[in-house]
C-alpha cells in the first residue's frame, strides 16, 4: 500500500478513537436521554407550576380551584374558599409568586447534591429542565404582558439553575479533556434537541403553535449551553457515568408508566373537581324559577348586550361564572351571548362536541347561567361555533363536493345539539353559524339547516357573518330574523363611520331584516382602530379603546335598523383591569362607556 494511504488510515484510526474517548458510549446515553426525557420534562413541569399551588393549598385555607393533568402536562390553581371572582388581570401562575421560586430553588439544590455521585445525568437532566420551565415562563410574559420588576432577577436565577444543569449533563457525556466543541454539541444533543422534539410533538397533539416553543427553547439556550460548555480540569466526579442498556430499558418502562397513568387517571380527577366546583352554581340556581315552555318569543327586539365567555379558571359550570353575570345589570346590560365551542381539524370534515361537565362551555353550565339571566331580567342568545384548530373558521372549507357533503351533514348535528339546548333554556336568540367565510356561499344547505332549526327552535335566528367579503355575499338573509355582523371594519384615524354606517345599510336595506352585531369591539391597544381584530401584544392604550367605543355608539345605536350589539368580551373569571390590553372592556373606562349608552333612554 502506498505510504500516504498508511499514513491517511492511521490519522483517520486516530480520530475514530479519539472520538469514542470523547463519547464513552454515548448511543447509550443518547438512548437515556431520548427515553427520559418526557417524565424528567413532566415531573419538573410539575414542580413548576403545581407543587407550590398544593403546598399552598396545605399551609393556609385556600383550596384548588382548578385541577388539570394530563399526558400534556399539569396545571393546579388555588383560591381562597367559596367561588370569588379572580383579581383583574389575574396571573394564575403559581410559580410566579415567592413561594413557587423558593420550591423550585429548594427541589433544584435538592437533586444536585442528591446526584453529584450517581445518576448525574438524569439529575442534570431535571435540573436543567426546570430551569428552562421557569425561563420558558419569563419568555411568555416577555411576549404576551409587561414584565413584572423581578423580570431580571428571575432570568438570571432560571438562567442559572440551566447552566448548572447542563454542565451536568455535559460531565455526564463528555471526557474532561474535550475541548468547547465537543462539549457544545453534548449540550445541544443531550439537552436542547431531544427536549425540542418532545414539545413539537405536544404542541402539535393539542393543536397549539409547534414552532413557538421551539424557538424559545433553541435560541435562549444557546447561552446556557455555552457558558455550560466551558471546559473543566480532569477530576474523579467529573467521568462520564456509565450507561448500560438496562438504563434505557428502565426509562422507557417509566415513560410508558406515565403516559399510561396520566392517561387513565386525569380526567377523572379533573371531573370529579369540576363536580364540586359545580355543586355550588347547581345549588344558587335551583330556587330560581325556570321561563314557562310557552313563554312568548319576541322575534325583534334592542339588544344591549355582551358576549360573555367561559375563561380560565371559571367554566360556566361555576359559582365564579354566576357571580360574574350577576354583575352585568348594573351595566344596563339586557342580554348575553353564551359562546359554547365545537372542535374541528382543518380540511377534516368532522365536527367533535364537547360533551360532559368538565369542558368550560357544558350544557349544564349554559342552563344553569341563562336560568340566572332571565331571572335578573336579561335575554339570553344561544351563539355556538367552531374552534378549527390551529386555523380559523374563516379560512375552513371544502372544495370537494363530497367533503362538503359530509361537512355540512356533520355540522348539522352539531346545530341540531345547541338548537335543542336553546328550546330546552328557553333562549331568546339563536345563531346557526359564526364565521364561516368560505362554507357560507352554499346557500341551499344553509336554508337546509334553517328549516331543520325552524322545526325544533321557536325563537328567531340569525347568523354570525364575518365583517367584509361574507357580511357583504351572504345570500340567504332573508331566511333568518336579523342580520348578523361581526363588526371589526378598520376605522381611520379620525374614527369617522360615515362610509361604515352606509356599507351595514345597504344590506339591511337590500333584505329587509334589522342588523345586529353579533360581535364587536376593540383591544386596548394603541392604533386599535387599524385593524380592530388584531390584539397582538403592544402598548396598552386604555383611552383609544374607550374613543372606538364611543365612535360605534354614536354611529348605529340610534339607527332605525340596528337592533343591538353584544360587545366582545367579558369573562367569567372578571380578568380586565388597567393592566389588560384584551378585548375585554372590564375593569377599564369602556365599560362606562357601555354602561352610559346602555342606561339612556335612547334605545
Amino acid at each position: 500500500m502506498h505510504p500516504l494511504a498508511d499514513r491517511q488510515q492511521e490519522t483517520n484510526s486516530t480520530d475514530e478513537a479519539e472520538h469514542r474517548a470523547i463519547f464513552p458510549g454515548f448511543a447509550r446515553l443518547l438512548a437515556l436521554v431520548v427515553a427520559c426525557i418526557y417524565p424528567v420534562y413532566w415531573c419538573a413541569q410539575f414542580a413548576f407550576s403545581s407543587l407550590p399551588t398544593l403546598l399552598r393549598v396545605a399551609w393556609s385555607a385556600y383550596r384548588l380551584k382548578v385541577v388539570r393533568i394530563s399526558v400534556y402536562g399539569s396545571f393546579l390553581l388555588s383560591g381562597p374558599r367559596g367561588d370569588p371572582p379572580l383579581e383583574p388581570n389575574f396571573r394564575p401562575f403559581a410559580s410566579e409568586t415567592l413561594l413557587g421560586l423558593a420550591v423550585v430553588l429548594a427541589l433544584g439544590a435538592w437533586v444536585l447534591h442528591g446526584t453529584r455521585r450517581r445518576g448525574t445525568l438524569l439529575g442534570g437532566l431535571f435540573v436543567a429542565m426546570l430551569g428552562y420551565a421557569g425561563f420558558e415562563r419569563l419568555l411568555r410574559e416577555l411576549w404576551f404582558e409587561s414584565p413584572g420588576a423581578g423580570w431580571v432577577l428571575g432570568a438570571l436565577i432560571f438562567g442559572t439553575l440551566w447552566t448548572i444543569g447542563l454542565r451536568r449533563v455535559i460531565g455526564a457525556t463528555v471526557r474532561p479533556g474535550a475541548g468547547f466543541g465537543w462539549r457544545f454539541a453534548a449540550a445541544l444533543l443531550g439537552f436542547t434537541v431531544p427536549v425540542g422534539l418532545l414539545l413539537l410533538i405536544l404542541h402539535w397533539a393539542i393543536g397549539m403553535r409547534v414552532l413557538r416553543p421551539f424557538v424559545w427553547l433553541f435560541f435562549p439556550g444557546l447561552v446556557p449551553a455555552a457558558l455550560a460548555s466551558r471546559p473543566r480540569k480532569a477530576g474523579r466526579s467529573s467521568r462520564p457515568q456509565p450507561i448500560g442498556w438496562k438504563w434505557v430499558a428502565g426509562g422507557v418502562a417509566a415513560t410508558a408508566s406515565l403516559a399510561t397513568v396520566l392517561a387513565l387517571a386525569g380526567s377523572p380527577l379533573e371531573r370529579f373537581f369540576v363536580h364540586r366546583r359545580a355543586a355550588r352554581a347547581r345549588a344558587m340556581v335551583a330556587s330560581l324559577t325556570k321561563p314557562s315552555p310557552n313563554a312568548p318569543y319576541p322575534k325583534v327586539f334592542f339588544q344591549r348586550g355582551v358576549n360573555f365567555t367561559a375563561e380560565f379558571g371559571a367554566p360556566y359550570a361555576s359559582g365564579a361564572a354566576l357571580d360574574a353575570l350577576g354583575r352585568l345589570p348594573q351595566y344596563g346590560v339586557n342580554a348575553v351571548a353564551l359562546v359554547p365551542y365545537g372542535w374541528m381539524r382543518p380540511h377534516q370534515p368532522a365536527v367533535r362536541i364537547s360533551r360532559g361537565l368538565n369542558v368550560w362551555e357544558s350544557d349544564q353550565g349554559i342552563e344553569d347561567l341563562a336560568r340566572m339571566a332571565h331571572s335578573l331580567g336579561m335575554k339570553v342568545f344561544l351563539k355556538p361555533q367552531l374552534w378549527v384548530r390551529g386555523s380559523s373558521t374563516t379560512q375552513l372549507d371544502f372544495r370537494d363536493p363530497a367533503e362538503r357533503k359530509e361537512w355540512f351533514a356533520q355540522y348539522g348535528k352539531f346545530i341540531d345539539h345547541y338548537a335543542r339546548l336553546a328550546t330546552r333554556i328557553h333562549a331568546d336568540l339563536f345563531a346557526v353559524g359564526v364565521e364561516l367565510t368560505n362554507l357560507s356561499r352554499y346557500s341551499a344547505p344553509w336554508r337546509t339547516i334553517i328549516a331543520h332549526v325552524r322545526r325544533i327552535y321557536p325563537g328567531p335566528l340569525v347568523y354570525a357573518a364575518n365583517f367584509g367579503s361574507e357580511f357583504d355575499h351572504v345570500t340567504f338573509w332573508n331566511d333568518l330574523d336579523y342580520i348578523g355582523l361581526d363588526e371589526y371594519y378598520p376605522l381611520p384615524p379620525n374614527l369617522s363611520t360615515t362610509s361604515l354606517v352606509r356599507r351595514v345599510e345597504r344590506v339591511a336595506v337590500e333584505y329587509r331584516r334589522p342588523v345586529l352585531f353579533t360581535e364587536v369591539g376593540f383591544p386596548s391597544l394603541v392604533n386599535a382602530q387599524q385593524q380592530p381584530w388584531n390584539n397582538s401584544p403592544r402598548a396598552i392604550s386604555l383611552e383609544e379603546q374607550e374613543r372606538c367605543y364611543q365612535a360605534i355608539f354614536r354611529a348605529f345605536y340610534r339607527q332605525p335598523w340596528f337592533e343591538g350589539m353584544y360587545w366582545w368580551k367579558v369573562g367569567t373569571n372578571d380578568a380586565g383591569g388597567p393592566d389588560d390590553g384584551s378585548f375585554t372592556p372590564w375593569g377599564k373606562p369602556a365599560m362606562q362607556v357601555v354602561r352610559e349608552w346602555y342606561k339612556s333612554d335612547g334605545r
